[in-house]
C-alpha cells in the first residue's frame, strides 16, 4: 500500500510456503523471508518481487541437526 494506506494489495505465497521475518529491501521492491518446503521444518530464505509477484529461493533449507540463521536482513552492499 502507499504510504498513505490507500492501493492496498494482498501479497501472496506458493502453495506450501508460510513466510516469517518479512524484511523489505530498501527500495521496497521485494521482500525477503524465511520459510520451510512443504513436509519439512528446516527453513530457507526466499525473496518475493513485489511488482512481478514471483518468488525465488536464495537459500537451502538448513540440514536437520544443524545450526543456521535463517533470518533475512537487508543491508547495503560493500562499496
Amino acid at each position: 500500500m502507499n504510504a498513505n494506506g490507500n492501493h492496498r494489495r494482498a501479497l501472496s505465497m506458493p502453495a506450501g510456503l508460510s513466510a516469517h521475518d518479512p524484511s523489505w529491501s530498501p527500495d521496497s521492491s521485494r521482500m525477503a523471508f524465511s520459510a520451510s518446503p512443504p513436509g519439512t521444518t528446516n527453513l530457507g530464505i526466499y525473496v518475493l518481487d513485489i511488482k512481478a509477484g514471483t518468488v525465488r529461493q536464495l537459500t537451502s533449507p538448513a540440514d536437520p541437526g544443524q545450526p543456521g540463521d535463517a533470518t533475512p536482513a537487508w543491508r547495503p552492499l560493500a562499496p
